[in-house]
């Protein structure tokens, strides 16, 4: 591992090697060169944290792919977390704060002329003018300082859904100033894609330029995850074997979280040199730190990507499967096309530990057809069918059950259930009348006991019992219900996933 001047210092990511993540440094920093901006989406357990770490003090690292001298750029933190409250007024003072502190590195001057034009604001609440001091500010650094301005503005998701549409417009339009343009940068680390956080037409101009620039942290190269099993037997004062690593390193995936939690095992004695790999497989994800991240992970995705992670977990080929969700699983790097010897490549989940734990979601099998409340999905045998809720009705029932027991407005019905615009004139009441009478058909198991959707005459709608939509079962004709559970039953993918739970079941049995 190679020092590069003063630029480590002491801190943390000092013992980072310069190469660490070096595909996502070399692509933020293409952004950067050419005064763009972009979007850096890590889910749990990636290292998002640590990739932001590394590049705010190991700038040196990140000017080695830049245009002209390190001293051209002044990179500033931002952690939206550290806000009181996340608001316009706490947003753009603490953006002020981060250029005084920088201003005041580069010349004292220039943090003072910045105090000058803030000292001029008649309230701190005044979002107007700190938007106008905010723009003042940055000029003084980019025109008198000479910088490039680069903005590295973490855990921006809470910022995305709660920061006023014309508030993220006005980056933009502060980026594209006539005293700024090509000269000011912003990079913002997620966990979610912001199309996922927020409606982009809400807040275009700046969901336009942050969007077409987007990088995915998510399992390390091989390099990176040598290092980091060196650097945890380090700690415990071990030296893992070349074997045994070999072993954390597939299973794992590469993915920080698992790794960490395998290292972590391995150290303390969970897991045993020589055991079978299905047992050190077992041992991972018992783990509660990687359990945690598994589920973390499950639940950031939609049922559509859900149910095909559980289609690629039982061998389903990738032509059965929803192309949308897969392009999503690829991107986010859930699932990986591996080449073949012979035919083309297959998809398949990224790491044995977060494919046993998909494949155990679908090993607990519940009779009956129910409705989940959170997705609106209808199942049997707790497998996802294809009769489900339309996505109309899917979007009424979300929004009553977010607001259970209120009478909820028809006209807001309107708007909810079709987003896209409700149909006009008379035809609207009579729309949302037929998609209610459609859900309710579906979730109501007696309307002679009474109704969970009732109709407020002169008003709109209200969900009455929100309770009994945990276990509510749908009326639906039984030879129906038996020809969709033996299509299910009789399908590869049912075939493949007791195939798969058979082997886990022999594994098991061959190490008690």
């Amino acid at each position: 591992m190679t020092t590069r001047g003063g630029a480590r210092g002491t801190s943390y990511w000092a013992e980072f090697p310069d190469t660490y993540r070096a595909e996502h440094v070399e692509a933020i920093a293409k952004w950067i060169a050419v005064g763009e901006s972009g979007v850096v989406i890590g889910g749990s357990g990636a290292g998002k944290s640590n990739l932001v770490g590394f590049i705010t003090t190991r700038t040196d690292i990140l000017c080695q792919h830049l245009p002209g001298e390190p001293d051209d750029y002044a990179f500033i933190h931002m952690d939206v977390n550290s806000l009181p409250t996340v608001n316009t007024p706490y947003f753009y003072r603490s953006m002020l704060l981060g250029l005084q502190n920088a201003a005041r590195q580069i010349d004292p001057s220039l943090a003072q002329e910045i105090q000058q034009a803030t000292g001029m604001l008649i309230s701190l609440e005044d979002t107007l003018g700190l938007h106008f001091v905010l723009q003042q500010a940055h000029e003084i650094l980019v025109n008198g300082g000479g910088k490039h301005v680069v903005w590295l503005i973490d855990r921006f998701d809470e910022a995305c859904v709660k920061l006023e549409a014309t508030t993220l417009n006005s980056l933009r339009n502060l980026r594209d100033g006539p005293q700024l343009k090509g000269r000011l940068s912003y990079v913002v680390f997620t966990r979610h894609p912001l199309a996922r956080l927020r409606d982009p037409r809400a807040y275009d101009e700046f969901h336009e330029i942050m969007a077409p620039n987007t990088c995915w942290v998510g399992p390390m190269t091989e390099r990176d995850g040598r290092w980091m099993t060196a650097q945890m037997a380090e700690r415990h004062n071990l030296t893992f074997s070349d074997d045994a690593v070999d072993l954390l390193l597939e299973l794992s995936g590469g993915l920080p979280a698992f790794l960490k939690a395998a290292c972590s095992a391995l150290a303390t004695g969970m897991l045993v040199p020589g055991e079978p790999a299905q047992v050190w497989l077992d041992t991972i994800l018992e783990q509660q730190s990687a359990l945690r991240n598994c589920q973390e992970m499950w639940d950031d995705l939609t049922p559509d990507e859900q149910s095909a992670l559980s289609a690629i977990a039982a061998g389903a080929p990738e032509e059965s499967l929803d192309a949308v969700a897969v392009d999503y699983l690829i991107a986010s790097n859930l699932a990986v096309r591996k080449p073949q010897e012979t035919g083309s490549p297959i998809l398949r989940i990224f790491s044995p530990v977060f494919e046993l734990f998909v494949l155990r979601q679908q090993l607990h099998i519940a009779d009956g057809v129910t409705l989940d409340p959170r997705t609106g999905a209808l199942k049997v045998n707790d497998r996802v069918l294809r009769t489900k809720l339309t996505p109309a009705e899917h979007r009424l029932l979300a929004y009553l059950v977010e607001h259970k027991g209120e009478t909820c407005d028809a006209q807001v019905l309107l708007a909810q259930t079709w987003p896209d615009g409700p149909p006009e004139g008379n035809e609207a009441m009579a729309a949302l009348a037929q998609v209610v009478a459609d859900l309710r058909s579906k979730i109501e198991l007696d309307p002679a006991k009474g109704v969970l959707v009732q109709q407020v005459d002169g008003a709109g709608y209200r969900l009455m019992d929100v309770a009994r939509l945990v276990d509510v079962h749908i009326s639906i004709d039984e030879e129906r219900f038996q020809s969709q559970v033996r299509k299910i039953v009789d399908s590869d993918f049912f075939r493949g996933l007791e195939g798969k739970a058979r082997e886990m079941r022999q594994a098991r049995a061959a190490t008690t």
